[in-house]
């Protein structure tokens, strides 16, 4: 599946650029689910990822993580083929993936309800109807 993303929709703000799926989109990746994985109603997997680095001049604490060593995090939700959809990279190495995901244009965005997501359909072979839904690690908000 390849995913055309029109300009307009692409979110810049400092320094992080997000792309930003309309509803026919999140239609195809919950397809990409169902089809691959036998998964409906799946929107994307989302996790976290610290990216080692020396820590940047005067920055103390900031960039260092539980693991003790200093980090950059990588949030990402990907679609059944592991091809990004929305990425948040950048924050501080002590933050939580949850902390990450709450203060991402992407969590920002699903709490407010502005992400175009698709109504509950009802799972095939069914008469039962259910929202879509991210599957992910459990998020400490």
């Amino acid at each position: 599946m390849t995913y055309l993303y029109p300009k307009e929709v692409i979110v810049i703000k400092q320094g992080k650029c997000v792309v930003k799926p309309d509803r026919n989109i999140w239609l195809d990746i919950a397809e990409g689910y169902h089809e691959q994985w036998q998964f409906p109603n799946c929107l994307g997997a989302i996790d976290g990822k610290h990216v080692l680095m020396q820590a940047p001049p005067k920055s103390g604490s900031r960039f260092h993580n539980y693991k003790g060593t200093f980090s950059i995090i990588l949030l990402a939700c990907v679609d059944a083929n592991y091809k990004f959809v929305l990425v948040d990279i950048g924050a501080e190495g002590h933050n939580s993936d949850g902390g990450v995901f709450k203060n991402s244009i992407f969590g920002q965005s699903l709490e407010k309800g502005t992400l175009d997501l698709p109504c509950p359909v009802e799972i095939p072979g069914t008469t039962k109807m259910l929202p879509f839904l991210f599957i992910g690690m459990k998020l400490s908000l």
